[in-house]
């Protein structure tokens, strides 16, 4: 029988490796089950709800709320998966 994800306490500072692939570290912990979470490659902002370790290690929540780009535009820079309109024909 499958085991449904353990419940953790997110640690701020700490990265952690979503089970989508991407890492998310956490800036504030609100409560035992809650947290804000940033995108590494981006910056996108959420706030994770119930926030789960699975059997492989990497983590997911139940929901979360809130999402966005800090400033209204993604982060760019080393290691972003968006390239500035600018960059594109290096202008």
């Amino acid at each position: 029988m499958k085991k449904y994800p353990q419940l953790i306490d997110p640690v701020e500072g700490r990265i952690y490796m979503n089970n989508n692939g991407s890492t998310y570290r956490c800036t504030r912990r609100i409560d035992s089950e809650t947290a804000v979470m940033v995108r590494e490659t981006d910056g996108w902002t959420l706030i994770a709800h119930r926030v789960r370790r699975l059997e492989n290690g990497s983590i997911e929540w139940d929901c979360s709320t809130g999402g966005h780009w800090p400033g209204g535009i993604p982060r760019t820079g080393p290691g972003s998966v968006f390239i500035r309109k600018e960059d594109k024909h290096g202008d």
